[in-house]
């Protein structure tokens, strides 16, 4: 898909470049970039090769010989104006980045309609202005998707049979209900695994990892590299962002009044979370090492200071996968004859947690609960109404009209109902299913699906209900009818509502 160029635009950055050239995106582990080469340009792409080379610890705009990448995490913001034909993105300031001019409307349109339908990209209503919210395609390749699923929705509620609708269910529940238990990953076939990403995710579709490889398969996951030596970027980028908090003189630190709400917000969650945290790691230290990593943290993410909480449980995880034991309050043991520093085991954990917020997509949950209008489309509650229309009106019925927030509800209940042994299994296999914000919402409907008509719907609040069912789900049952789900639910309602157009491609590699 993203082996499309688009020549003969006029890339044009303010106070950088005007020139004429090629055009095409290039995917990254955790971004996409935005590939400008100027027609001056002599040399092969510069930007090929590393996966981590967009980041959000590294810059957004890279040049080199009239190569230009932008990393479009970043320029998320798009503006479409038809005379003259451009197309220009900015970053959430509205600071101008790249625009691209074109000679005619035609290429212009069709410039656009390709980026659509290699990440997602929507509207916030305003004609003309778009945001990049995820580097997956989108749902349809139907503009009038949204359209004709409101109406579908509509007439569902007032008619409350439509056989064609309610169909599909008949034929998805036998298909998610085939179960085979995860078999365990052996050494000899771990170390086979390990020569390459690839080998390793293909591996992982269908096997499970014992503890003692979790830790030397997520440094190869997440890009840190080997664990006896990860990339120097790693501790690069931790001490980049540590320094910032870090190196503030006292003066400059009561005139922070942000900075101060951090400090002390952190202090009290990590204080609060003590027990938790050491029932993972017992050692004190480790409550430093926490509360410098979520320091650090802020200073990229300054929205996760209203989310401290569900962070904490992403660290607890980071230190299940890799702390073995502790010497002296100073050294982790994260495999054998392998220990870390402290400042090495911070710079670690907050790779991890980026990992974890970017690729899994907690990041956009978190964001979509902090706005009273989701950024993102209703994939989940689309999903719910076309293979479970019944369950849909239920929810409905209990005051759900964004699906964002049971997004978030479901995520703590993984947390809390999950051993940490179970949430690392699901977390490799959701990094390992090729598109993470689709299993994501194929595991909690997979859940719901199966355990909703056995559980007391009347007297029950969303919470509730969905507290009664996590309370009962299987682990491996819950992974593996996720991904089934995944698999096929597009070939399904492809085949059941052709005219909505829908596109959904799972098989996608990154």
């Amino acid at each position: 898909m993203f082996e499309r160029e688009f020549p003969d635009i006029q890339g044009y950055m303010p106070e950088k470049f005007s020139e004429d050239g090629t055009v095409k995106l290039l995917r990254y582990d955790l971004s996409v970039g935005l590939y400008f080469k100027s027609k001056k340009a002599t040399t092969p792409n510069p930007f090929l090769g590393d996966n981590n080379l967009l980041h959000p610890c590294r810059s957004p705009f890279l040049e080199n010989n009239g190569h230009y990448l932008f990393d479009l995490n970043y320029y998320s913001e798009v503006t479409l104006i038809d005379n003259p034909p451009r197309v220009c993105f900015h970053d959430p300031s509205q600071n101008p980045g790249l625009s691209l001019n074109f000679t005619d409307t035609d290429k212009y349109k069709e410039f656009f309609t390709y980026i659509s339908s290699a990440i997602t990209i929507t509207s916030p209503g305003l004609p003309g202005f778009y945001s990049v919210i995820r580097f997956v395609p989108p749902l349809s390749s139907n503009p009038k998707f949204f359209t004709q699923m409101a109406s579908m929705k509509k007439r569902f509620l007032q008619e409350e049979d439509i056989l064609d609708i309610c169909g599909i269910q008949n034929v998805i529940i036998p298909m998610i209900t085939q179960f085979q238990k995860p078999t365990i990953l052996k050494k000899e076939e771990f170390d086979e695994c390990m020569k390459s990403r690839d080998l390793l995710v293909e591996t992982l579709q269908h096997q499970l990892l014992p503890m003692e490889f979790k830790a030397d398969a997520w440094c190869l996951l997440s890009g840190m590299g080997p664990i006896e030596s990860p990339i120097p970027l790693v501790l690069e980028s931790y001490r980049t962002c540590r320094n910032i908090w870090q190196t503030m003189t006292e003066s400059q630190l009561r005139r922070s009044s942000k900075r101060q709400n951090d400090i002390a917000k952190i202090t009290n969650i990590v204080h609060v979370n003590r027990k938790n945290l050491l029932t993972v790691v017992a050692d004190e230290s480790i409550l430093t090492i926490t509360f410098n990593t979520l320091m650090s943290l802020l200073i990229l993410y300054d929205f996760l200071g209203n989310h401290i909480e569900q962070v904490i449980t992403l660290v607890r995880i980071v230190y299940y996968i890799f702390i073995k034991s502790v010497k002296d309050g100073k050294l982790y043991e994260v495999k054998e004859n392998v220990e870390y520093d402290s400042e090495t085991m911070e710079a670690v954990t907050f790779w991890s947690l980026i990992y974890l917020l970017e690729k899994c997509d907690i990041k956009n949950v978190l964001l979509d609960s902090d706005n009273k209008k989701t950024r993102d489309l209703d994939y989940i509650g689309d999903l719910c109404f076309l293979i479970h229309p019944h369950l849909f009106k239920m929810l409905q019925s209990k005051g759900i009209s964004s699906f964002a927030s049971v997004k978030l509800i479901a995520g703590q209940l993984y947390s809390s109902f999950l051993p940490l042994n179970s949430l690392t299994d699901l977390i490799f296999h959701a990094i390992v299913s090729g598109n993470v914000y689709i299993y994501s919402q194929t595991l909690l409907l997979a859940g719901v699906f199966f355990n909703f008509p056995n559980i007391d719907q009347e007297n029950l609040s969303m919470s509730q209900l969905l507290d009664q069912i996590f309370k009962v789900l299987n682990p491996s049952f819950l992974m593996n009818s996720g991904y089934l789900l995944m698999q096929n639910v597009a070939n399904l309602i492809v085949k059941y509502f052709p005219q909505l157009g829908f596109m959904l491609t799972c098989e996608e590699k990154f």
